[in-house]
């Protein structure tokens, strides 16, 4: 009764105070209670009562709508003291997740690493206030999940006394449209010098990449640079036979531009660019550029291949070309893994059966990585393999050796013979990879005999060639 009474109360005292939302509702003891406006007052009025004796179950909670992102960026445009031009998000948006381009009277300039990639919500811009030329006339940018904007500036005053404002403009300016030409500065340096920095090889073997297809690859990464400011250039990799590599895309690849907005690979503010190759073959590749202002730029360099062409993950990817093939878990030489092709048609590595293991009351032989159970045929393996290696070793040392040597007539019994001991070398690399599939001692023995003799053979004739070429 004391309950009842007191939950009584509270719908009487509900009737006639004040509410917030029009419209709203609510149930008390059976009561349904409105939000209505009387006179400039919002206040609770009750309805009749229903009869029916059934619980009230509430109503589902509303979920609330995902706030829906800005249509437009806000910019903001400034000039620091030292000469850099500050354009600057409201919005808190990172900017390595944005594509960019400026204009100028010369042409287009992206791609410009150093001024602005990985800063957090402005672009830093050097301009000279006193050169017409360093004075942008648009910024066209695109942000993850953001439409396309250009912005024009509006540059007034002279000289370090110049202020700037931004006017949006309606439609976006399209790069394809921008003429790239050399400012009148630049062609009165013409002509000029490219210099470019490729990595040794200790270097790019650092550097282990995943392909798509499981593969593993090393990454050659070039960086070159034009004596000429602003001026137009770009590069490209060639093999042997004439045919151009396919590069890595420079820049952000956190999003995929609706407005095909990309990074050229060129900072024309700088005269800077780079490219970068993933491979996992050994080849020889000829690194070409071409400039506007400094001319042309070629070299050859060795792109070497990594020590394990692919990596047996279970459920990871495998190149196709393994189809059925059954290769020793990576993570355990106890499981073998298959390379087939799943319900998405997709090549992985599964498991198809486990080897046995060892009885805990059978003899435990030491293993090695090639797991023979013998010591003596596994001292064999591994002394079989690591010349291999060092023969391959030798290969690539050749190689380097013979990029060095002009390609002459007079050097033509040089090269020769450098070649003739390269395709040595990769023979007894080959051979070496045999081991790993031998049995017995004697097969392992007569392997050995016959890898050392060859290697005995290339390591002397390499160590002349290298006399004869200092």
């Amino acid at each position: 009764m004391i309950l009842l009474g007191s939950n009584l109360a509270q719908a009487h005292a509900l009737e006639g105070s004040s509410c917030k939302r029009n419209g709203a509702t609510t149930i008390r003891e059976g009561a349904k209670f409105i939000c209505t406006k009387v006179g400039k007052k919002l206040v609770w009025r009750g309805t009749k009562k229903s009869a029916s004796t059934k619980p009230v179950i509430p109503a589902k909670p509303q979920i609330a709508e995902p706030i829906k992102k800005l249509e437009m960026l806000t910019l903001t445009a400034s000039i620091e003291q030292n000469s850099t031009l500050r354009l600057e998000l409201v919005e808190d948006v990172y900017l390595g997740h944005c594509l960019s381009f400026l204009v100028y009277d010369w042409g287009l300039a992206d791609s410009y690493e150093g001024v602005f990639y990985r800063q957090k919500k402005e672009f830093l811009v050097p301009i000279n206030l006193e050169v017409e030329d360093d004075l942008p006339r648009s910024f066209t940018f695109e942000c993850q999940g953001y439409p396309v904007q250009s912005h024009a500036f509006n540059w007034s005053g002279a000289g370090q006394q110049r202020t700037v404002s931004l006017r949006k403009l309606v439609s976006a300016v399209a790069a394809a449209e921008i003429t790239n030409v050399l400012p009148a500065s630049s062609q009165a340096l013409v002509p000029g010098t490219i210099s470019a920095g490729i990595p040794d090889l200790k270097r790019t073997r650092q550097s282990i990449v995943r392909l798509p297809d499981g593969r593993n690859a090393h990454e050659t990464l070039i960086s070159y640079r034009s004596s000429i400011p602003r001026d137009i250039c770009s590069a490209k990799l060639v093999n042997k036979s004439g045919e151009v590599v396919p590069l890595e895309k420079p820049g952000t690849h956190y999003f995929q531009s609706k407005s095909s907005l990309i990074r050229s690979g060129f900072d024309r503010l700088h005269s800077w660019g780079s490219v970068s190759y993933q491979g996992y073959k050994e080849e020889i590749l000829k690194l070409e550029i071409s400039c506007i202002g400094a001319g042309a730029y070629s070299e050859e360099f060795l792109h070497p291949a990594p020590p394990m062409e692919f990596s047996v993950i279970e459920d990871g990817p495998c190149p196709e070309e393994n189809l059925g093939k059954v290769f020793p878990s990576l993570k355990s030489q106890q499981i073998e893994l298959t390379c087939s092709k799943n319900a998405e048609g997709n090549f992985v590595w599964v498991q198809e059966k486990s080897k046995t293991a060892p009885s805990s009351t059978a003899e435990q032989l030491p293993q090695n990585s090639s797991g023979v159970k013998d010591p003596a045929l596994s001292a064999q393996i591994n002394a079989i393999i690591n010349l291999g290696l060092k023969a391959k070793k030798i290969g690539e040392n050749l190689l380097v050796l013979r990029l060095k040597i002009p390609n002459s007539k007079a050097n033509q019994e040089s090269l020769t013979r450098i070649d003739e001991l390269r395709s040595r070398a990769k023979q007894i690399y080959s051979l070496s990879q045999n081991a790993s599939t031998l049995s017995t001692r004697q097969e392992a023995t007569a392997l050995a005999s016959r890898i050392v003799k060859e290697h005995d053979f290339l390591q002397i004739q390499y160590e002349e060639i290298q006399e004869l070429s200092k």
